[in-house]
C-alpha cells in the first residue's frame, strides 16, 4: 500500500527549485498579471501542488515507522486523514498536471487503498450464533459521579468480565455493587487520574492477581469452560512525546510471561494499526476483536479516535459494539468471543 507514495517524495527538492524560479519569474512580472491567463493559473496550480504531495507524503510514510521511533505511532493516529489528503492532492494534480496524469492517478490510488483500509479496519461477520464469552470494556472517567447507570448497563449486558480504567476513590464503589453478580475481583493503581480493575462472574484460579503498580496493568485469571483464561486490564498513556512506548517496553515481558489464553481489554491511547497495539497483540498471541470503533470523541462530537480496544485469544468469531458514555468521556466496548477450543 506504500508503494504509490515514491513518486511524491521523488525529485521533490528539484521540483521545489523549479517552484522557487517560477514565483521569482512572478514576482518579476506581477502575481496578478499571471494569474489572470489561463495556462499561468494552470502551471502555477501545478507547482503548487508539490508542496502538500510532499509533506504529505513525508506525513503518510512516517506513520509505518513506529518500530524505529514512537513518533511513527503518533503519526499513525493521522494515517487515516494523510492517506485521504494525499489522494485530494493527486486527484487535483491529475486535472492540472496532464503530463503527469498517469503517476498523479497511481497516487491517488494508493491514498485512497490506504484510506479505505483503515476505513474497513478489522470489518467481520460473525460466524458464531452463540459466543462463549461476553466482554465490557470502560474506561470510567475519573470526572464519573454517579457510576449507578454504568452498573445498570454491565448488568443488563450481562458480561462475564468487565475490565476498568481511571477507577478511583470517588467511583470504586462500582466494585463493591459488582461484587454479588461479578465476584472475582482485582484492582491495581496506576496514576493520579485512577487506577485499573478487573470484575468478572467467572471463579478465579488459586493463582494471585498480578499488578503492575504505576503501569497501568492487572491481570488476574479465571476459570472458564475451557479452561483458564488470563484477563489483563490495561490503560496506557499518551503516545509520543508522551511516555507510552517506554511504558509497553516495561509491560511487554510481564505480558508474555501469561501462560495460556490472554484477553487484554483497555483503553490504549492509540489506533489499532499501530506498531505498540501489534506488539502486544504479539506478545499475547491476541487479535482485536471486531471492526473499528471510535470511542473517544473529542471538540463536541466533531473529531473522535479508536483507541479503546479487545484483544482476544485466538483467531475466531467476535463481535462487537458501542455502550453510551454514561457520564465518561469514553465509549464503552463490549465484546463477544469464541474461545479456543
Amino acid at each position: 500500500m506504500r508503494v504509490g507514495v515514491a513518486p511524491s517524495l521523488i525529485g521533490c527538492g528539484a521540483k521545489f527549485a523549479s517552484l522557487a524560479r517560477y514565483m521569482a519569474a512572478i514576482r518579476g512580472r506581477g502575481a496578478t498579471a499571471c494569474l489572470i491567463t489561463g495556462h499561468m493559473s494552470g502551471r502555477a496550480m501545478r507547482y503548487f501542488l508539490i508542496f502538500p504531495t510532499c509533506v504529505l507524503g513525508l506525513l503518510l510514510t512516517g506513520s509505518y515507522l513506529g518500530a524505529l521511533h514512537p513518533l511513527g505511532d503518533s503519526l499513525a493516529v493521522l494515517r487515516w486523514h494523510f492517506a485521504f489528503g494525499l489522494m485530494v492532492v493527486a486527484l487535483t494534480g491529475a486535472i492540472f498536471w496532464r503530463g503527469k496524469r498517469v503517476w498523479w492517478l497511481l497516487l491517488a490510488l494508493s491514498g485512497a487503498w490506504i484510506a479505505a483500509g483503515i476505513w474497513f479496519y478489522g470489518l467481520k461477520i460473525g460466524t458464531a450464533s452463540n459466543f462463549d464469552l461476553i466482554v465490557y470494556q470502560k474506561n470510567m472517567s475519573f470526572r464519573m459521579l454517579d457510576t449507578g447507570p454504568l452498573q445498570q448497563d454491565i448488568l443488563s449486558s450481562r458480561a462475564d468480565i468487565v475490565t476498568l480504567q481511571e477507577v478511583d476513590a470517588e467511583n470504586r464503589s462500582l466494585l463493591a455493587d459488582l461484587a454479588e453478580s461479578h465476584p472475582s475481583q482485582a484492582y491495581c493503581d496506576f496514576a493520579r487520574i485512577g487506577g485499573v480493575a478487573i470484575a468478572s462472574s467467572l471463579p478465579r484460579t488459586d493463582i494471585g492477581p498480578i499488578c503492575i503498580e504505576g503501569e497501568g496493568m492487572v491481570a488476574l485469571q479465571v476459570e472458564t469452560a475451557y479452561g483458564p483464561l488470563w484477563i489483563v486490564s490495561l490503560h496506557l498513556h499518551w503516545p509520543f512525546p508522551y511516555g507510552q512506548a517506554a511504558q509497553v517496553e516495561r509491560l511487554l515481558p510481564q505480558l508474555e510471561a501469561l501462560e495460556g489464553p490472554v484477553l487484554v481489554a483497555g483503553d490504549f491511547n492509540m489506533v489499532p494499526w499501530a506498531h505498540v497495539v501489534r506488539n502486544i497483540e504479539s506478545a499475547t498471541d491476541t487479535q482485536r476483536a471486531g471492526h473499528l470503533l471510535y470511542t473517544f470523541p473529542m471538540k463536541q462530537g466533531r473529531i473522535s479516535l479508536p483507541i479503546d480496544h479487545v484483544l482476544v485469544p485466538g483467531d475466531y468469531a467476535t463481535e462487537i459494539r458501542r455502550r453510551p458514555l454514561l457520564g465518561s468521556d469514553h465509549y464503552a466496548v463490549l465484546a463477544r468471543f469464541t474461545m479456543p477450543g
